[in-house]
């Protein structure tokens, strides 16, 4: 009896303290990983790449004042690299632009010397793009996005 007491203990035990020590799941360690956004396309290396990232479709159908984080990069050859660390995974878009007057404004003009672009977009959008269409799945630790602006 002493014996299946102190095995009955020892289970009690380690079903209680084992998840306290246990190390974190993996899905835990990894949900979050970095973006590497890389952006081709200007007119020159003059001024900078502004863009914005998005991750819903109302913020994303007024990118002047939607939008989870923006930045700028300056460019060199006429591209520029950033990366986006520790970001949360999910379901995220980017629209970009040359602000090639260094005036902080993209011109809305798809015939400006300002070209545009926004993920998963290959050519010149001269109407208003579709969130779903633009929208990238993040669920890795470096998930790269290649972005042509036109």
């Amino acid at each position: 009896m002493v014996g299946k007491k102190m095995t009955l203990r020892a289970l009690l035990a380690a079903t209680v303290l084992i998840p306290l020590y246990a190390a974190p799941s993996a899905a835990d360690q990894n949900s979050a990983g970095d973006i590497i956004v890389e952006i081709s396309g200007a007119s020159s290396d003059k001024g900078k790449i502004l863009w914005r990232m998005f991750d819903n479709e109302s913020d994303f159908e007024d990118p002047e004042t939607g939008g989870i984080l923006e930045g700028e990069c300056d460019i060199q050859d006429r591209k520029c690299t950033f990366t986006i660390p520790s970001l949360a995974f999910g379901r995220y878009a980017i629209m970009a632009g040359h602000d090639a007057n260094s005036d902080q404004d993209i011109s809305k003009n798809p015939f400006s010397n300002e070209p545009k672009g926004i993920t998963n977009y290959n050519e010149k959008i001269f109407w208003f793009p579709e969130f779903k269409k633009a929208i990238f799945k993040h669920d890795k630790s470096n998930t790269a996005i290649r972005l042509r602006l036109f």
